[in-house]
């Protein structure tokens, strides 16, 4: 589908953007000569990452570069409210992994991280009761828009922390029409109630935005740091695959 063309041609673009200039580096002591380093570096490739693409294997300068990605899809269930409205999330990190290897220590660099976040949000509008019972109507409409946020890795604290203000500000709103609600003469009260309506709906959409932020938030932050466990635990003995 012409849905599908897009986000694949989106992420073939994203493979080969230069927007990303997080970088996360260290250097390791080992007790393993650069051979050896070199050796591990190779495997971890070969099992853990072995649909990574290489850019670089040297076996001269015992260096290997190579393009990789995790994909994560969020259910629904995780992000799902009350309301009868659709949410889905296609996470996707793209990451670079260079390892260089000397006698006794080498250095891995993970860069080039970039996140997309393919939202698929779904409302769907019943026909209201009286009209239902009164004309004998009883229809449905599904109104579906796609967002796609694509960002590195530095600047996914400051999306969170977007979502975060956009989501706990119209909360706020809503929570003063409930007080005003309390205190209000009847005809203010019946404006009230209908602001409440309004606001409410996009709370929902908000709070869905915000949460799925969050949880690709603290994914992407989990898969990192899972990246660098599977270098440290494949570069420490080479005898341990």
């Amino acid at each position: 589908s012409s849905d599908l063309m897009k986000v694949f041609l989106l992420l073939v673009f994203v493979i080969y953007s230069s927007i990303c200039n997080a970088q996360i580096m260290e250097i390791v002591q080992s007790d393993l000569t650069a051979k050896e380093l070199f050796s591990n570096a190779r495997e971890i490739l070969a099992t853990v990452y072995s649909d990574c693409k290489k850019e670089l294997d040297d076996d001269l300068g015992y260096n290997i570069v190579a393009y990789g990605r995790y994909n994560n899809l969020v259910d629904e269930s995780e992000i799902s409210h009350t309301m009868s409205n659709e949410f889905t999330n296609s996470t996707f990190l793209f990451f670079r992994i260079k390892i260089s290897c000397k006698d006794y220590k080498y250095r891995y660099i993970i860069d080039d991280i970039t996140l997309v976040q393919d939202k698929k949000i779904g409302k769907t509008i019943n026909t209201d009761i009286v009209t239902s019972w009164m004309f004998g109507v009883n229809q449905s409409t599904t109104d579906i828009k796609y967002e796609v946020d694509v960002y590195n890795y530095s600047d996914m604290d400051s999306i969170y922390k977007r979502d975060s203000i956009s989501y706990f500000s119209t909360q706020n709103e809503y929570n003063e029409l409930l007080k005003r609600k309390n205190s209000a003469k009847r005809k203010e009260r019946n404006r009230i109630y209908k602001d409440m309506g309004y606001l409410g709906n996009i709370l929902i959409d908000k709070e869905k935005k915000f949460r799925s932020t969050r949880l690709f938030h603290d994914r992407c932050k989990k898969d990192i740091d899972s990246i660098i466990l599977n270098i440290k635990k494949g570069m420490s003995n080479k005898n341990d695959w």
